[in-house]
């Protein structure tokens, strides 16, 4: 991969028209004095690479005070701010990367930009090829505020930088992602019933008996176990019950927990069954249980009833009532053999009341149809019945469901509740805790009194409807009313009975809470309740110790693989920490060669986990072993700097960084290794393979890399920034082409005769150059290694553009060729009028348009 031209456009210091740098030769050198764009366009190298700059994360400051800061000033709001790569991977035409800015910072909020390929829209330039680390360091730009970044940034920070150059910190995001998992597990809320477990093996009265829990999950087990603890505390009586049911050891045990506790304070009988939801309740007592429509509508019994009454209702309408009453005869009626036989041409006398001739055969098929209807509404009504049945037994059961969550402290007598309510406060709760509680439960006991009344009036009534529809009758509307209404009235009474139980139980679940520990302690029975509750669900315990056997085993699991990730992920780090350290050792040497202070190495502190040491290796003299220390702590500020510099290049080695951007590698307080970075590291650089673009303000650190490397070709620039409106502007150095171009474009419109004559004369000696230019890119094209430029000194353009006509790569190129010479040698002349601006500005844009395409054609065009 291989840059062949950067182009910036009003990004920072940059103006409108856009700077194109054409890129031919593998080192490029932008010499420029401070303050004059060189820093903005390696910040637009960076901004290209990763849509932000690291100015605003690491040179401090709030967020907000770097608003607007990567538009130029002077541009106008809907100017373009863009910068722009073209990359030539040797596999086909140049493609252009290209990152425009659509919203500058905007105080807190990042910037927001487009990147494309040929106009494509990417996410990132690692999708055109190019290799990023994370951030902050992401892209190849080395700035003066990143030179030390690696050896000076904080302990954290630093240990992240160096993982992501090492791609281990992948393993750090597994480990965490395990440790996490490991916590999670271990937060999780352990089963309610394995809490009471572990409160009995808290007891010694229970210790021994629920120990073998602790190994075994078996029903069997857990079944004898929890016998084992309710005989504890509460013996069989005879020895020989040992062996006794676990569901009446149980109850003995709830028994004796009842008795003793009684004594001081019964907190049994502040606990109750909630009732259930009335819909629904007595499904199994026939058709008129309640329920959920298919629509998913609450079916109340009330609706059940009307619903019900409505299709009896309708079936009873369509039958004739005095047909109904003599269903019996006319049944009898049809089965006598010559009725059945019956046909109109021998009617038959009527065998109920003899008249002759009565049954036609057409009278006998109108009964029919009457037998059939009643027939139907005989089923209708032994449907009705049964329904009104299950509406009774529904009734009882919700009735009886609100008396049973009537908790048994509603029969306390008065002095027991004002004895028990002092014996409450002696056991820690708050006064009047206690009597808040009763309230609730004389309430409850109120709304149990209604539901018995509702249930029985309701019953009386449907109990009336059961005989009229047996007797096919319609149903009386005072019997139905009252039905309906003692109905609804048992679903509101129920209804509030779940709403003030859900309450008062949660002032009792408080009271219990507060007053159990005395209570347990006064009466000696610590973990009973909770060996009773376990031994109410056995299935359910076993069932909770093997899955926490499972999960138990599986965090251990867990946790041996987070041991071994952690030995791994050492391993690996030491092991690309020592090559890192060899890669940086090497660049070391290249920079600050024969130095007895010298970088030792990257180790890890501790499991590295968080911390990474840069150290330092301090020799009394050459070839004797160093003392080893932190290279922050004893390095002085050129070493750091070059430590930096090593760091940054190994770390762009380590990525196989095809283009690297140096603003001022070398600080102007360390002249005396500008040389060695000039000739060795940059040397190193370019045997490498990579593609070096360094700006600097230091002219003798340009002509040091000019000197070295100019057998490979060098592309020289030379950033300048006069008027701050205009922005700065880049103009190659080993040939004057650009200059002379604009020289011309900023004298070609002016009425002044000899300011015209001037950018003729400019533009007239740009096309020779660029003339001499194609030509001997043409001739060493074709073989010959030794043309130069040279060869053509004092030829003028009449000469030359046939020498460039010869290499055209557009079939109009001799003409414009012809154009350049006819219009621009009259600029030479004094006795003859300049160029008008207009034809001025045409030789311009042919010479910008020649070259362009020239280039496209031979990236090496400009070379010496």
């Amino acid at each position: 991969m291989k840059a062949t031209y950067l182009e910036i456009r009003g990004f920072r210091s940059y103006g409108t028209a856009a700077q194109r740098l054409d890129l031919s030769a593998p080192l490029a050198v932008v010499h420029a004095d401070n303050s004059q764009g060189k820093t903005s366009l390696a910040e637009a190298v960076e901004f290209l690479f990763t849509g932000a700059t690291t100015r605003r994360l690491l040179l401090g400051g709030s967020p907000s005070e770097f608003q607007d800061a990567l538009r130029n000033a002077h541009l106008a709001a809907t100017s373009p701010v863009y910068v722009e790569l073209g990359l030539d991977d040797g596999t086909g035409p140049v493609r252009v990367l290209r990152r425009e800015l659509t919203c500058d910072y905007r105080g807190a909020t990042d910037c927001t930009s487009t990147l494309t390929v040929d106009g494509t829209h990417i996410r990132s330039v690692t999708e055109a090829g190019l290799p990023l680390s994370d951030p902050p360091l992401a892209a190849p730009v080395l700035l003066e505020h990143t030179l030390r970044y690696a050896v000076s940034a904080k302990p954290g920070d630093r240990s992240d930088y160096f993982k992501a150059v090492l791609e281990v910190a992948d393993l750090d995001v597994v480990r965490s992602e395990i440790n996490g998992l490991i916590s999670e597990r271990e937060a999780m809320p352990r089963d309610r019933l394995l809490l009471l477990l572990r409160d009995a093996a808290a007891v010694t009265t229970f210790a021994t008996a629920v120990d073998p829990l602790r190994r075994s999950s078996d029903p069997t087990v857990v079944d004898a176990a929890l016998r084992r603890a309710c005989h504890a505390a509460a013996p069989p009586p005879i020895p020989a019950d040992a062996d006794e049911p676990l569901p009446e050891a149980a109850t003995r045990l709830r028994q004796a927990l009842h008795r003793r506790q009684e004594l001081m304070l019964p907190i049994q009988d502040i606990a109750s069954p909630a009732p259930p939801d009335p819909v629904g309740v007595g499904a199994g007592a026939g058709a008129g249980a309640g329920g959920v429509d298919d629509d998913g509508a609450r079916n109340e019994p009330a609706d059940q009833l009307l619903a019900a009454v409505r299709q009896y209702e309708d079936r009873l309408l369509a039958v004739d009532t005095a047909v109904a009453q003599v269903l019996p005869l006319l049944q009898a009626a049809l089965q006598i053999q010559r009725v059945i036989g019956i046909d109109e041409q021998h009617p038959a006398e009527c065998p109920l009341c003899l008249t002759p001739d009565a049954l036609t055969a057409a009278r006998v098929a109108s009964i029919r149809a009457q037998v059939a209807d009643q027939q139907q509404l005989s089923a209708a009504g032994a449907r009705m019945q049964e329904q009104l049945r299950g509406l009774v037994a529904q009734a009882q059961a919700v009735a009886g469901s609100v008396a049973r969550a009537v908790p048994a402290a509603a029969r306390w007598p008065a002095e027991a509740r004002t004895a028990r309510a002092a014996a409450s406060v002696r056991l820690g709760a708050v006064d009047g805790q206690l009597q808040s509680v009763l309230v609730g439960v004389d309430e409850l006991a109120e709304l149990a009194g209604k539901a018995r009344h509702a249930e029985h009036r309701g019953q009386q009534a449907l109990s009336a409807l059961v005989s009229e529809a047996g007797r096919l009758h319609a149903l009386p509307a005072e019997h139905l009313d009252v039905a309906a209404t003692e109905l609804r009235e048992l679903t509101t009474v129920s209804a509030s009975a779940r709403l003030l139980h859900t309450e008062n139980a949660s002032r009792a679940e408080t009271l219990v809470a507060v007053v159990r520990p005395q209570l347990e302690a006064g009466s000696d029975t610590a973990a009973w309740a909770s060996v009773a509750e376990l031994a109410d669900h056995p299935a359910e315990v076993a069932a909770a110790l093997r899955e926490h056997t499972q999960r138990t085993a599986a965090t251990a699991r867990l946790k041996q693989a987070a041991k071994q990730i952690d030995a791994a992920v050492q391993a690996v780090l030491d092991q690309r920490l020592m090559r890192m350290g060899d890669e940086v050792s090497r660049w070391w040497a290249l920079l600050r060669p024969d130095e007895l202070t010298a970088f030792e190495a990257i180790v890890r502190r501790g499991t590295g986990r968080k911390y990474l040491d840069v150290t330092a290796a301090l020799a009394p003299q050459a070839a004797v072993a160093g003392v080893v220390r932190n290279a922050l702590a004893v390095l002085s500020n050129s070493q750091l700097n070059a430590l930096g510099l090593s760091a940054f290049l190994a770390r762009c080695q380590l990525l196989s960084t095809p283009l690297i951007v140096l603003d001022d590698p070398v600080p102007g307080s360390d002249r005396e290794h500008r040389s060695t970075f000039a000739s060795d590291v940059v040397e190193a650089l370019l045997d490498g393979g990579q593609q070096v673009l360094v700006a600097t303000h230091d002219s003798e650190l340009a002509r040091h890399l000019h000197t070295s490397h100019q057998h490979l070709g060098v592309d020289e620039f030379k950033a300048s920034l006069v008027d701050p409106r205009i922005g700065t502007q880049v103009l190659r150095t080993g040939d004057d082409f650009e200059r002379l171009m604009l020289d011309a474009k900023s004298q070609m419109y002016s009425p002044l005769e000899a300011n015209r004559r001037a950018a003729g004369n400019s533009l007239r000696i740009a096309a020779e150059r660029l003339a001499k230019h194609v030509t001997v890119a043409g001739r060493r094209r074709d073989g010959d290694g030794t043309a130069a430029v040279a060869d053509y000194d004092n030829k003028n353009l009449k000469d030359l553009r046939t020498l460039a006509s010869q290499y055209a790569v557009r079939p109009n190129e001799p003409g414009q060729w012809q154009m350049l010479a006819r219009t621009l040698n009259d600029a030479d002349h004094d006795t003859l009028d300049p160029p008008l601006p207009a034809e001025l500005k045409q030789c311009h844009a042919a010479l910008a348009d020649l070259k362009r395409k020239h280039l496209q054609n031979d990236a090496l065009l400009m070379r010496p």
